[in-house]
């Protein structure tokens, strides 16, 4: 992981902890996200959450990666603006937590009061668009290899 559970970091104009949370946690405690205006964080938010996000391309990429490498990049939990507990930058790191069935992963959780931005009030967390682009040539290549492996298993064994 790039950060120790227990450190404090600022990121985002705000001050955040590594800590460990329950996935449970989590979904039990929740109910504001930065990428779905009208989450509530009942069950039926959270139903729709994971199946949109789940639905996306590159999660069995994602899975994949955390399988190999762990969590290593924490999900970021703040004060949202109407008060309560909301999920900023990594909704499908914990909707394949959830896949994945881990107990515990890692949070960036604010110490602070203040609003998290997200990327579209400019703050670039992405990367550029090359970096970016390097990483998923990386993830995709790796991904093939891995299931041109298992074919080559599958048709040994046939």
């Amino acid at each position: 992981m790039k950060y120790q559970i227990g450190e404090v970091i600022e990121e985002f104009g705000s001050s955040f902890e590594v800590q460990m949370w329950s996935v449970e946690k989590i979904l039990k405690s929740v109910t504001e996200s930065a990428d779905y205006e009208e989450f509530d964080g009942t069950p039926s938010m959270w139903a729709y959450l994971i199946a949109s996000k789940s639905g996306d391309t590159y999660v069995p990429i994602l899975m994949q990666k955390i399988l190999d490498e762990g969590f290593t990049d924490p999900i970021c939990l703040y004060r949202g603006i109407f008060g309560g507990l909301a999920i900023g930058n990594g909704h499908h790191r914990l909707v394949c937590a959830i896949l994945l069935g881990l107990d515990e992963i890692p949070v960036l959780y604010t110490t602070t009061d203040e609003y998290y931005p997200d990327a579209s009030e400019g703050e670039d967390i992405w990367g550029s668009d090359e970096e970016v682009s390097d990483w998923l040539y990386a993830e995709f290549t790796k991904t093939y290899k891995n299931l041109r492996k298992q074919e080559a298993r599958a048709e040994a064994e046939d």
